[in-house]
């Protein structure tokens, strides 16, 4: 019989990573975790589970994304800036 290959569990095919949290909306997001946790411990699912979600809502809230510029335009473009403008504005003048 052939064996069947199975890929490896780390396969580097893989790019998905969770988005990082920026640091000022970590508090937030421990606070919501906790008040989840303090429904679930008293046993009121009627709230953990909604506040779970919140808690899922708060950290997408707060995600820290990686900034991605548009291919092919400059990043240093000066807002305003005609063709036709000298580099050093009144020199000459």
């Amino acid at each position: 019989m052939s064996s069947i290959q199975t890929p490896d569990a780390a396969s580097p095919t893989i790019r998905y990573r969770l988005p990082s949290v920026h640091p000022d909306g970590r508090k937030f997001v421990v606070i919501a975790a906790v008040v989840t946790l303090v429904f679930a411990y008293m046993a009121w699912e009627t709230l953990a589970w909604p506040m779970a979600g919140v808690t899922l809502w708060v950290a997408a809230f707060f995600r820290d994304p990686v900034p991605r510029h548009a291919a092919g335009r400059r990043r240093d473009r000066v807002a305003g800036r005609r063709a036709g403008d000298d580099d050093q504005a009144g020199a000459g003048a």
